[in-house]
C-alpha cells in the first residue's frame, strides 16, 4: 500500500474540464464488480486481462516497490527499500530483487549503511545486461537521514561494479533515468533539500538533470526550474522532463504537473504547466507513438471528490491535446476513496494503459464489492484509446480481505501482457510487505 504522502485536504469542487464525449469518457463513478469477465461493449470495449500468477519476494521485514522492468531474458527486475534491522526500524535500505520469467526468485542485493537511511528508485538494464540503479545513498557521517544523489551499476547477477555519489548540499536523490544509444545515462532528481529521507515530492529542494558516461563520469549538470525532475525522456535534439511543482493560481499556492524541454545539454528550452482548481501531481510519462506524451499521476481538481488517477495527453511541444480524471472502480463512496497513479505505457495499438492503488484511509469502511473492503487496497488498471476513451478499468488483487495490492510501476511484458509491481502483503511467505510481482495476460 501506499496512501499518498500529500493527502492535502485542499480539494475541488469544480466543474470537469474534459473535451467532448467523443474524445474522452471518465470513469470516475463506474462502479465495477468482476475484474475479469468480458464486460458490456457498449461501455468498455474489449475483455479485461485476468492475472496469470501473481507472487510476493522480499524480506521478512517492511518494504516498498518504486519501479521494475522487464529484462532480455524474460524475467523482471524491480528496485525500492526495505527497513534496515528489524519491524521498529524507521531506517532503511535498498532493495533489488530478480526474478525469472514465472516470478521464480533468481537473486536479491540489499545494499545500505547501518544506522542510516536510503532507498532505491529508478532501475535500467544496458545491454550488457547490466543494471543501472538511481538511488538516494547515505553515509554514517550523515547527518538526519541526508541522502546523496547516487548511481549504481551492477552485473546481471545483481554484484555492485561500481557506484557514483554526485555530492551536494543538502538531502538528495535520482528519480528517473534515460540510457543513451551510445551507453551515457541521463538522470534526474532533486538535491538541496533541508528534510532527510526519501521525499514523495520534494517542496523545499532543487531540481537536477545530469548525463554521465557508462562508468558514471559526470559529462554535464544542470539545474531544472523545479524543486524536482520525476522522469526523463530523449526528446527530439534534447530531453523532456516530468515534474511537479507549485503555481500561484486563483490567490493560492498549487500543484501542477510540469513538462520541461531541455536542449542537449540540460539547458531548459521551454516549460508548460497543467493544473486545474486542487493538486495536481504527475508520477510518469511515456512518449506517444505521434511524438506527443502521456502523463499519469492523480489530482483533487477536475471536479474530483477526493484524490482521482489524472492522464493528460499532448503533443511534442507540450500543447494540451485532452485531459481525464479515473476513480472509485469498485463504487465506495467517493469522498473517502483515494485513487493514485504511478505508471503509464502506450500499447502497440496506440492505446495507453495507466496503473496505482484503489483504496480508503479513514475511519469509513464499506464492504460491498466482490474485491473486498474499502480499506483494503487494490492494484487499479484503466485502459483509453488514443482520443482518450475508456476501453476497461479494472481492479486486481488476491482473494478479498487477504491484504493490500496498491500498483506502484508497470512495464509491457514480451508477450502483450503487463506486469504490475505492486506493494503486496498477501502474496509471497514474508512479512509483512513484498514486492509483488502480479503478471496480466496479453
Amino acid at each position: 500500500m501506499n496512501p499518498s504522502a500529500d493527502n492535502q485536504s485542499d480539494l475541488s469542487d469544480s466543474e470537469v474540464n474534459l473535451p467532448t464525449e467523443d474524445s474522452v469518457t471518465s470513469a470516475d463513478t463506474t462502479n465495477n464488480t468482476d475484474e475479469t469477465t468480458e464486460t458490456d461493449e457498449t461501455i468498455e470495449p474489449g475483455t479485461k486481462p485476468t492475472i496469470e500468477w501473481h507472487v510476493g519476494q522480499g524480506t521478512n521485514l517492511e518494504e516498498h516497490v518504486h519501479e521494475g522492468l522487464q529484462t532480455q531474458d524474460g524475467g523482471y527486475l524491480a528496485i525500492g527499500d526495505t527497513q534496515a534491522t528489524s519491524q521498529n526500524d524507521q531506517l532503511d535500505d535498498i532493495l533489488i530483487i530478480k526474478v525469472d520469467s514465472n516470478g521464480d526468485l533468481e537473486w536479491q542485493q540489499k545494499i545500505g549503511t547501518a544506522g542510516v537511511l536510503e532507498t532505491g528508485i529508478a532501475i535500467l538494464e544496458t545491454p550488457e545486461n547490466d543494471i543501472i540503479a538511481g538511488v538516494g545513498l547515505s553515509s554514517s557521517a550523515a547527518p538526519n537521514g541526508m541522502m546523496k544523489a547516487t548511481l549504481l551499476r551492477l552485473d546481471s547477477q545483481g554484484n555492485l561494479l561500481w557506484q557514483q555519489i554526485y555530492n551536494h548540499s543538502g538531502n538528495g536523490a535520482i528519480r528517473g533515468m534515460t540510457l543513451l544509444d551510445n551507453g551515457d545515462i541521463v538522470a534526474v532528481g532533486y538535491r538541496q533539500s533541508p528534510i532527510g529521507g526519501y521525499q514523495f515530492i520534494a517542496d523545499e529542494a532543487q531540481g537536477f538533470i545530469m548525463q554521465v558516461d557508462s562508468s558514471g563520469a559526470l559529462l554535464w549538470d544542470s539545474s531544472l526550474p523545479v524543486t524536482q525532475g520525476t522522469k526523463v525522456q530523449p526528446s527530439g535534439d534534447g530531453f523532456m522532463v516530468l515534474s511537479t511543482g507549485w503555481v500561484f493560481e486563483n490567490g493560492i499556492d498549487t500543484n501542477a504537473v510540469f513538462l520541461i524541454k531541455t536542449d542537449s545539454n540540460g539547458q531548459e528550452e521551454w516549460t508548460k504547466t497543467y493544473s486545474s482548481s486542487g493538486m495536481n501531481q504527475a508520477f510518469d510519462f511515456d512518449q506517444t507513438s505521434d511524438g506527443g506524451f502521456a502523463i499519469a499521476g492523480h489530482t483533487t481538481g477536475y471536479g474530483s471528490q477526493n484524490w482521482d488517477c489524472l492522464l493528460i495527453r499532448t503533443d511534442n511541444s507540450g500543447g494540451l491535446i485532452w485531459e481525464a480524471t479515473f476513480g472509485n472502480p469498485r463504487g465506495y463512496n467517493p469522498l473517502y476513496v483515494h485513487d493514485e497513479c504511478y505508471g503509464i505505457r502506450e500499447m502497440p495499438n496506440g492505446d495507453l494503459v495507466m496503473v496505482g492503488g484503489t483504496g480508503d484511509e479513514y475511519s469509513y469502511s464499506e464492504n460491498t464489492h466482490s474485491s473486498g473492503s474499502s480499506d483494503e487496497w487494490k492494484a487499479y488498471v484503466v485502459r483509453v484509446n488514443s482520443n482518450g476513451t475508456l476501453q476497461w478499468e479494472a481492479v486486481y488483487g488476491d482473494n478479498p480481505n487477504s491484504g493490500h495490492n496498491a500498483a506502484e510501476f508497470l512495464t509491457l511484458t514480451q508477450d502483450g501482457g503487463v506486469m504490475l509491481f505492486n506493494d503486496t502483503d498477501s502474496a509471497g511467505d514474508m512479512n509483512p510487505n513484498n514486492f509483488g510481482f502480479m503478471k496480466l495476460s496479453p
